[in-house]
């Protein structure tokens, strides 16, 4: 019978702590946490509002993107807005608290205050107070879709201010993870600025013009792989650097806005270093490039059609800012290496052939030992490039000793980058001057000397001069 009332007493010690510690917690048994969420609605919400206790930053809702109206004017980052529409659409709290006592949770007023609106005026609402001092948490309470913006702001008024004569009612008091809270509902101004310096709305660009304070450049894009210059007429291109410069402006490259009152001539903007004007369809966009930042590792620019200043990584600053000289094609030579079956040296008798049983040697007729080497360096011929664009007439001396190859394809060849033509001989030249370590060439293509490393001039020369390869 002792043992009978020992486990009584038990079970009312148990059920006492429960109901006790359940008191203490005000915590209801059956809190659906899901309920706070916002509804599917908010995502077409018109106008957002990220407040503090302090200041606010407004975003409203534009014809085909979200604009920043206070406390400056500047074109929101849509991948951020949504990204906070959709973390109220999917609120989920980790625990819930009735209180009655919002100064207590530092909700009255709150450290934070997202607040998004439709076009109707209802408004979902959520305001973020103190942090919990374990575990990485924040308060937090919901006002639910519905009440206008009036009503809402004396709801508000009532709950945030001081004392009442009346007992307040009880609040349910959110408790959100940290992290996520500070990301979606209350970031820095900063993060809310779109990051884009070039917005289109399509992957594809028709044409561009860049112009720099002495150069200017007319460019059509006829393929991926092809951009055609009108001006200057016939200037070959090099279709990765135009895509690369472009790629640098069509992403979110921006990494940090100067104050509003930053001079624009203190930054290279005006007069700017170069503009590109890019063409899609009806919409033309101009980019503005500066100057490069204090330690060379970014590079100022005006964004499209806003009146800020960002800074980009530096990456592609030559490319940018040199005008068609740095968006020229510096290849001197357009054959696929692996279609050569003839390499000839003008002016000598000697050259290479490919033959079924692999490169012979004429006029000696022997077979090539290193085939892998000669490979090589027909490879490394056919990527052949100046260092720069030559805009200096610079030729050399008639004491230079000088290379001239002429290249052989087959029948099938077709031209690189663009496949559509075929594939006819090429000259390739090659000067220099013994043991200066300075070489120069052009192509036929390239009636220019420009500047190139010598390896390829010492190693064709080998090839000219001995047999033993």
């Amino acid at each position: 019978m002792r043992f009978d009332l020992r486990v009584v007493l038990m079970l009312v010690l148990v059920g006492l702590s429960i109901w006790f510690w359940r008191l203490r917690s005000r915590e209801p048994e059956a809190l659906d946490l899901t309920s706070f969420a916002a509804p599917s609605e908010i995502m077409h919400a018109d106008r957002i509002i990220y407040g503090t206790d302090t200041d606010s930053v407004v975003v409203v809702k534009g014809t085909d993107r979200y604009l920043i109206v206070d406390p400056i004017q500047d074109e929101a980052d849509p991948t951020r807005i949504l990204q906070t529409l959709q973390a109220a659409s999917r609120l989920k709290p980790t625990r819930g608290i009735e209180a009655t006592d919002l100064a207590t949770y530092g909700l009255a007023p709150p450290r934070h205050r997202l607040t998004a609106e439709l076009e109707s005026g209802e408004r979902w609402s959520i305001a973020l107070g103190d942090t919990v001092p374990i575990g990485g948490q924040v308060y937090a309470i919901v006002e639910p879709l519905g009440a206008s913006r009036a009503g809402s702001a004396q709801s508000g008024a009532n709950s945030e201010g001081g004392s009442s004569d009346q007992e307040r009612d009880e609040v349910t008091v959110l408790l959100l993870r940290e992290f996520g809270a500070k990301r979606d509902f209350y970031p820095p101004l900063e993060e809310l600025r779109d990051p884009l310096p070039l917005a289109l709305p399509s992957p594809i660009v028709d044409s561009v013009d860049v112009v720099t304070r002495e150069t200017r450049l007319r460019a059509v894009r006829e393929s991926r792989s092809y951009w055609r210059a009108v001006d200057p007429p016939g200037l070959e291109l090099d279709p990765l650097l135009m895509n690369r410069a472009l790629q640098q402006l069509r992403t979110p490259s921006i990494r940090e806005f100067l104050p509003a009152d930053a001079d624009p001539a203190d930054y290279g903007i005006s007069p700017p270093r170069a503009r590109w004007i890019v063409y899609q369809d009806a919409f033309v966009e101009t980019v503005t490039v500066g100057s490069p930042n204090a330690d060379g590792t970014g590079v100022y620019v005006k964004p499209a059609g806003r009146s800020g200043i960002g800074e980009i990584t530096s990456s592609r600053f030559r490319e940018l800012v040199d005008g068609w000289p740095g968006l020229a094609s510096l290849k001197l030579s357009r054959l696929d290496p692996k279609t050569i079956e003839r390499v000839e040296f003008l002016g000598t008798e000697v050259a290479y052939a490919r033959t079924d049983s692999g490169w012979v040697r004429i006029p000696e007729m022997v077979r090539v030992r290193r085939e892998g080497a000669l490979v090589q360096d027909l490879e490394n011929l056919s990527a052949l490039q100046w260092t720069s664009y030559p805009m200096d007439r610079e030729s050399p001396e008639r004491r230079a000793d000088v290379v001239r190859l002429r290249l052989v394809p087959d029948a099938t060849a077709v031209m690189l980058p663009d496949s559509s033509a075929i594939a006819t001989p090429e000259i390739v030249t090659m000067a220099a001057y013994p043991d200066s370590g300075v070489a120069l060439a052009r192509s036929d293509r390239k009636d220019l000397w420009g500047r190139i490393p010598d390896t390829n001039y010492r190693v064709w020369r080998y090839r000219r001069d001995h047999s033993d390869l």
